[in-house]
């Protein structure tokens, strides 16, 4: 059994990861955008938005005035539509998977 002075040490040294934010996107991300990178947009669907998301194309990146750095950009849809300026923390570059053969 773990006692409470083991459960604090154990939550003490384990690092809590710090989700991205708008501000200070992924670097390696800033470096692959480009206009008409594939791309998986994040669904954002709470009480008041309902953005589904998918899979699209970088169509205009927008940059942040001060710091010259892209923090949002324009897409549009494989499946039709599109939306404009979607946040970074939304946004991953499209992984196509490797389809392997039946082997027999």
């Amino acid at each position: 059994h773990f006692t409470s002075a083991m459960m604090a040490t154990l939550t003490q040294s384990a690092p809590q990861p710090t989700p991205p934010t708008a501000a200070t996107p992924p670097t390696n991300l800033q470096t692959a955008l480009a206009i008409g990178l594939e791309v998986d947009i994040e669904a954002r669907t709470y009480p008041g938005i309902n953005k589904q998301g998918g899979h699209g194309k970088v169509t205009k990146l927008h940059t942040n005035p001060t710091t010259g750095l892209v923090n949002k950009l324009d897409v549009k849809y494989v499946l039709g539509g599109g939306e404009k300026e979607v946040e970074l923390t939304y946004v991953k570059v499209h992984v196509e998977l490797e389809r392997g053969g039946r082997s027999r």
